[in-house]
């Protein structure tokens, strides 16, 4: 029989708006939290069995409840950035180890991840915050100032050598992958 997660008991949130991503995980479904002390670990084989990925969370910064809503699957790894600060959790799908990765200026919010050959692409919440390229094999990070306002980056994509981010303003900015440079597309 089919059971509706509003059936079964969930571990308390901070808010409303708890989730803002899930993944696939064998059988086990991941939830990333918005306001949410942790990342929940529903068994799909028993769906009344809830588990959260480390019960470390709970007694971690508040910082730590705010995931981002676009992420990356590379391989067997989730790249997911934290919408309040500079952190990057990776976590292997094979053993739900996780790691916490510092990628940029301290000070920054991001929206989200890209992934594009060896390098992932850290996603700022608007323009006041640098796009920045991380290459977790090299260690290498660059980071390139937005040369057209956006009051806030919603999602992302890339296609082409070109990274495509939009928002709420009445334009869509693209960025040149190849030669570092922004453009505006509008309504």
């Amino acid at each position: 029989t089919w059971k509706k997660i509003s059936d079964v008991k969930m571990p308390a949130g901070y808010s409303d708006y708890k989730f803002v991503g899930m993944e696939l995980c064998a059988e086990k479904l991941l939830l990333f939290g918005h306001n949410y002390s942790n990342i929940l670990c529903i068994d799909l084989v028993n769906m009344n069995k809830f588990d959260m990925l480390d019960k470390t969370f709970n007694n971690s910064p508040e910082w730590i409840r705010f995931f981002a809503q676009s992420y990356v699957k590379n391989n067997n790894t989730i790249y997911l950035a934290n919408h309040l600060t500079n952190h990057l959790l990776k976590i292997d799908m094979n053993t739900f180890n996780y790691s916490w990765t510092r990628i940029g200026n301290n000070d920054r919010c991001d929206v989200g991840v890209i992934s594009k050959d060896d390098d992932y692409w850290i996603v700022p919440i608007n323009s006041n915050y640098n796009l920045v390229r991380w290459n977790e094999s090299t260690g290498n990070i660059c980071e390139y100032e937005f040369s057209i306002n956006m009051s806030n980056i919603w999602g992302s994509v890339e296609f082409f050598e070109r990274l495509y981010f939009y928002g709420p303003d009445d334009m869509m900015v693209i960025f040149n992958i190849e030669n570092g440079k922004f453009e505006s597309m509008r309504q």
